[in-house]
């Protein structure tokens, strides 16, 4: 007897939208209750798989974005996934890197002989944060083709907006993408989006970019025992630098106080939040992703303000 196909859901949405934050509510809540989840990360070191316990089963991609860079490897494992003998997989969710199109991973998918039989294509799934999205759809043309690829969208992060704010987005979504259901989300949960009476979106947003920008890189800093107030020193120097240029930093730094989950969107700073367990691999290592640096510039950087503070 022929097995059912796995369902797939491509959870999308660029650089800091929520999408771990998203998965991980969905994951507790039992919404993907024993599914397989694959993360992808443009980084060597992952940092999301760190957030994401829940999972039935959970792997990772990294080192590049899987729509391109870990393309073949990412269908190698959905192969395995969906091949092992006795295997139950009955779902399976893919959360992206911020840099990946999430329309590129589904027909990567259909294209592929093995798995068009065994994965149904449920939903991609993209997330907008509410905060930055009007200025990322301007910039990014590859988050307005995340948005254009989704069947549902989700505005994130809709207590830190007023209702202004995210009609104006909403207008944006409306041009962009008129058919994808959608929704709110604060820290993961659902919340009601704000009525829209339609007015803005009979007029052209201002969410248009008019020039693509240089590509963005993924970098990564490590730490090598420094204590976090010297790294938060760098950050914020960094940070009041280059602001326009760094559009994500993420990573886990061990403290007296635990685990801290240390993020940066869009040159805004997260408030660190303490991550329960014990250490893991990826503690001490901070991917910063951004345009106008090398790989390893950072990390002479963050060397040379050690030594000039004394460190």
């Amino acid at each position: 007897m022929r097995r059912s196909r796995a369902r797939l859901t491509v959870l999308g949405g660029f650089l800091g939208a929520g999408k771990s934050t998203w998965l991980r509510h969905h994951l507790s809540s039992g919404v993907f209750d024993g599914a397989c989840v694959v993360v992808n990360e443009a980084a060597a070191t992952p940092i999301d798989d760190l957030l994401l316990s829940g999972a039935g089963r959970l792997e990772v991609v990294a080192g590049g974005c899987a729509c391109c860079a870990r393309k073949t490897e990412l269908l190698a494992l959905m192969r395995q996934v969906c091949g092992e003998p006795g295997s139950a997989v009955e779902r399976i969710v893919i959360e992206t890197s911020g840099l990946a199109d999430p329309q590129a991973i589904v027909q990567a998918i259909q294209d592929d002989p093995s798995l068009a039989g065994a994965i149904e294509i449920g939903e991609v799934v993209v997330l907008v944060d509410a905060r930055h999205g009007l200025d990322v759809l301007r910039r990014e043309a590859l988050a307005r083709r995340q948005v254009a690829s989704a069947d549902c969208l989700i505005l994130t992060k809709l207590d830190a907006v007023d209702v202004a704010t995210t009609q104006r987005l909403t207008a944006c979504l409306d041009w962009l993408n008129p058919m994808a259901s959608r929704f709110g989300a604060v820290l993961g949960a659902e919340t009601a989006l704000p009525p829209d009476d339609g007015a803005l979106a009979a007029q052209m947003p201002d969410c248009m970019a008019d020039q693509e920008g240089a590509p963005l890189r993924a970098a990564e800093v490590t730490l090598n025992g420094t204590d976090w107030s010297m790294f938060s020193l760098w950050l914020s120097a960094l940070l009041h630098a280059r602001r326009p240029d760094i559009a994500r930093v993420k990573g886990v730094i061990g403290t007296p106080a635990g685990r801290l989950l240390v993020q940066a969107v869009q040159g805004a700073v997260h408030a660190a939040a303490i991550l329960p367990g014990p250490p893991a691999t990826g503690d001490g290592t901070i991917v910063v992703i951004g345009r106008g640096f090398a790989g390893d510039e950072l990390q002479r950087s963050f060397e040379r303000f050690k030594t000039a503070c004394g460190a």
